[in-house]
């Protein structure tokens, strides 16, 4: 089935569900599979498991939690944004995302961050969840700079805030 859009009832965004699975002999492709890890395919798949984990692709996408993180505070005043990163003690990687009013950082909130888009070669960008939807997060990490910024599409002053979704198509 195609998948649909929808307005998630009191959000401000459009989001694309996921697509309906089919029905398939494939164990991975059942209803509440979750993401596993590769280290599940070791133990049939030793020799490309070693090899896949050589390439940049091994690390294209990753859990959050799996990634050290800088500390970092970025101010964009154009859009009246701040944000800040920290990692927990748990483990979770949580951007903070703040009003600038006055040049004063108001009316913080936490974000947790649950996925990491990149292997770092050139840079990572992060995903959260928001109301059953994946949406990016403002705050990118590039690595040929070595320093945060805003990510590519929210360096301007009417970006989307924690309201950009991730298509299925992306």
């Amino acid at each position: 089935a195609p998948p649909t859009s929808s307005v998630a009832p009191g959000a401000d965004y459009v989001a694309v569900a996921t697509p309906v699975r089919p029905e398939s002999d494939f164990l991975n492709t059942a209803p509440g599979v979750g993401y596993v890890g590769t280290e599940t395919c070791q133990s049939c798949h030793a020799d490309v498991h070693a090899g896949f984990l050589q390439t940049r692709h091994s690390r294209s996408m990753s859990d959050a939690r799996q990634q050290q993180s800088e500390t970092a505070s970025v101010r964009h005043p154009s859009s009246g944004y701040a944000y800040r990163t920290r990692t927990e003690e748990n483990g979770q990687l949580v951007h903070t995302e703040c009003l600038l009013l006055d040049g004063r950082e108001e009316s913080a909130r936490d974000i947790l961050v649950e996925w990491v888009v990149g292997s770092g070669r050139f840079g990572r960008s992060y995903l959260a969840e928001r109301d059953g939807f994946l949406v990016q997060s403002p705050l990118t990490w590039y690595s040929d700079r070595r320093e945060w910024d805003m990510s590519p599409g929210y360096d301007f002053p009417g970006q989307f805030s924690f309201r950009r979704s991730v298509s299925a198509g992306c």
